[in-house]
């Protein structure tokens, strides 16, 4: 869902890069082959440095890629190299969720199909057979989803790119954190905006509390430089932030973008 955030750049000045699983070009099983998240978050601060070249960026992340921006600010600062200058993080998911342990294929589906049906503005759910257990016959589910909201017949490229997202979503999940302890605490932080959904079910109080926690600089990285509740649930608002229509986020974007 990259392409989704273009509609941000009415809010941004500047050029506006995505970052994507390796595994979604490639195919290949060897991109599929980490396990650490500090190390996966490593690879990606290495390829937005060498493309920013020395100079300073932001980072947006929404749900569980707000916990990846965060770990690829750490992994710069770690690396002696440009810090951004701000992070957003859209509903991030707290660094104590274990959703490893609940993402079977069809529920990492149900969600990927949840996430395109609010970026196309379609009220539709995907709701796969029982049987559909194997990853592959999931993809084909999911791929005439997607083909069903575009109008276009599924064809099986529409499957093998539904099962590459399948498996670089589950692989995404089940990275474990070495909770590392990056020696940041000389370098000055980096300003973090938080913003929550306020139905919050699968963390509620709990989770807002360890992610300010953890995204506050608990280990020394950011700073929490604004907190905003945007009204309705995780997929909803994340889907409403990445694709411009969630007028809080866009002010916030707009306006800390122009400050230092």
């Amino acid at each position: 869902h990259a392409e989704a955030y273009r509609s941000l750049s009415s809010c941004w000045s500047g050029r506006i890069y995505s970052t994507t699983h390796p595994h979604l070009q490639t195919g290949s099983s060897e991109d599929l082959a980490t396990q650490s998240l500090e190390d996966f978050a490593a690879v990606w601060a290495h390829d937005i440095i060498a493309e920013c070249k020395g100079q300073r960026y932001c980072l947006v992340g929404a749900s569980l890629g707000g916990l990846l921006a965060y770990e690829v600010a750490a992994a710069a600062q770690s690396l002696e190299a440009p810090a951004p200058r701000r992070i957003f993080l859209i509903d991030p998911s707290p660094p104590s969720m274990r959703l490893g342990e609940v993402w079977s294929p069809r529920y990492a589906a149900v969600t990927l199909a949840m996430l395109s049906a609010h970026v196309e503005g379609v009220a539709a759910k995907l709701d796969p057979p029982p049987e559909a257990f194997d990853v592959a016959d999931v993809a084909i589910c999911l791929g005439e989803f997607r083909a069903s909201l575009l109008g276009y017949r599924c064809t099986s490229q529409m499957v093998k790119e539904s099962l590459k997202q399948l498996r670089s979503a589950m692989h995404m999940i089940g990275l474990r954190s070495d909770m590392r302890s990056h020696d940041a605490h000389s370098r000055k932080p980096f300003m973090c905006h938080l913003f929550f959904a306020s139905e919050r079910p699968e963390s509620g109080d709990d989770g807002k509390a360890a992610a300010r926690e953890h995204y506050g600089g608990a280990l020394g990285f950011a700073t929490i430089s604004s907190e905003v509740e945007i009204v309705g649930e995780h997929m909803g608002v994340c889907a409403r932030c990445m694709v411009g229509e969630e007028d809080a986020f866009n002010a916030t974007l707009r306006d800390a973008t122009k400050l230092p």
